[in-house]
């Protein structure tokens, strides 16, 4: 196996569903049923479920760019669940989560940050890239997180230091967010507010 064609498609089965496809260098399948993937869903089944996740690499050999092909092509071709990447966003996601963003955004205006300066816009990101990693279906019953699950991204890192510092500095979280230190860690969800219009 060469440097340049080192890469694989796989996908994720759980009771005979396509759930996730993914591809990446030899052996990224292993992320799936690991209990420590970046696919939040999958961890849950992992842990709390008693499905069985069934992990196929369905290509090997292959160079990034034929990777990337393929895997598009079988998301677009199956739309597994717990794929985010290459799916098309529903119209209630997109009215819910730009809800939720302009609350947040409005609260850190509130909290000193002015529209445009670094503080708004990365504080903006560390939120958004958590409500995409845990995803709106969760964070709507709520989620236990980790402090340990945030240090793998910039914007997640940023979101955890802000969640070890909720005094009136980090107030604005609460805007959209009910958040408790519990023993296994923060369990966070979207405050139910905003999905009473979505949900009625």
């Amino acid at each position: 196996m060469s440097k340049e064609n080192c890469y694989e498609v796989y996908v994720c089965r759980v009771n005979g569903e396509i759930v996730y496809i993914g591809s990446g260098r030899h052996g990224r399948h292993k992320h799936c049923d690991s209990g420590c993937s970046h696919v939040y869903e999958l961890n849950k089944i992992h842990f709390l479920a008693n499905d069985t996740i069934v992990v196929t690499v369905l290509h090997g050999n292959l160079s990034q760019q034929e990777s990337l092909e393929i895997e598009k092509n079988l998301i677009e071709t199956h739309k597994p669940k717990f794929n985010t990447r290459y799916a098309k966003p529903k119209q209630d996601y997109i009215g819910m989560k730009e809800t939720v963003m302009n609350k947040f955004k409005k609260s850190l205006k509130e909290h000193g940050h002015k529209n445009g300066s670094v503080s708004y816009k990365k504080f903006s990101d560390a939120v958004s890239t958590f409500i995409t990693f845990y995803g709106f279906e969760n964070l709507k019953v709520g989620v236990i997180v980790k402090m340990t699950t945030l240090g793998k991204y910039k914007e997640l890192s940023t979101f955890k230091i802000r969640l070890r510092m909720l005094n009136k500095d980090a107030q604005y979280l609460y805007s959209i967010f009910d958040i408790e230190n519990t023993k296994e860690g923060y369990f966070i969800k979207f405050k139910n507010t905003f999905f009473i219009k979505f949900d009625s």
